[in-house]
């Protein structure tokens, strides 16, 4: 009998000269996410890095937590902080747009005129004419924004005020706007619960008014003297004891009065 044994020995030198020789980030598709209820912005960062350059959309709603959203094709501009898998919008801040006019405050774009890659995002603009770059490195962020020919007064706007969020876009003052804004709704609150409260109570009192009085039946007739249930005449005073359906029978039994059979409380049985 005959054993072959064949081993292979690889060090990690090997491995990392065929990671690094192999481009394994063209098999990355940055776009996954970025529908649906993804909340997967889509632009330029590193793994751990500290920056997330990439385009910013109105907020419309809960699918545009991380800023971007594939449905959309209105841009307000271009941060270098969002958030991806997130439940609720933030960040958003240090944001460009590049402007013909300081009063722009939103851009058309398409989809098919992006360019995204692990890293890199570009996209052509029309209006204006410029093609705007962005890429980022662990701790930094670069921008590049080149304007056409046909470009006039080519302007870049910046703005330390825009935030991500179910309502930031159009605030004048977020703080300001989210505590009014949070006094309106803890006040809705506390009026919602007033009127629960209140209606509870109603109900429940008219509940009790509408309740069948509590049917009692004359019990067997106790004490000395009390010969029949009506008494004679010059007999001792007769003590009655009133016993409600749902209450013990007094025969011992355990059961309640209109379940139980006795005869002695129940002559009629």
């Amino acid at each position: 009998m005959m054993t072959c044994v064949i081993a292979g020995g690889f060090t990690q030198a090997s491995f990392a000269q065929q990671a690094k020789s192999s481009n394994l980030t063209q098999f990355v598709n940055p776009r996954i996410g970025t529908g649906g209820h993804g909340h997967v912005f889509l632009g330029a960062n590193v793994p751990f890095g500290y920056v997330q350059l990439g385009p910013t959309e109105p907020s419309r709603g809960w699918d545009w937590c991380s800023g971007y959203h594939h449905s959309d094709s209105v841009l307000i501009g271009f941060g270098h902080q969002h958030l991806s898998g997130t439940g609720i919008g933030d960040l958003g801040d240090v944001a460009f747009l590049p402007v013909t006019d300081a009063n722009q405050k939103e851009i058309l774009f398409s989809h098919a005129n992006e360019n995204v890659r692990p890293g890199y995002y570009a996209v052509k603009l029309q209006q204006p004419n410029v093609w705007v770059e962005l890429t980022a490195t662990q701790r930094a962020g670069f921008q590049r924004y080149t304007f056409g020919a046909d470009a006039q007064q080519a302007q870049l706007v910046l703005d330390l005020k825009q935030g991500i969020g179910l309502r930031a876009y159009g605030q004048h003052d977020p703080v300001v706007e989210y505590r009014i804004e949070g006094f309106a709704m803890f006040d809705e609150m506390i009026a919602s619960i007033r009127e629960d409260a209140v209606h509870m109570l109603l109900t429940i009192e008219i509940r009790q008014q509408n309740a069948e009085p509590k049917r009692e039946q004359i019990a067997k007739p106790t004490g000395e003297g009390a010969t029949t249930q009506a008494g004679t005449k010059g007999a001792a005073p007769v003590r009655v004891t009133k016993i409600g359906r749902n209450d013990p029978c007094p025969c011992g039994s355990g059961l309640k009065w209109k379940k139980c059979t006795c005869k002695e409380y129940h002559p009629d049985l």
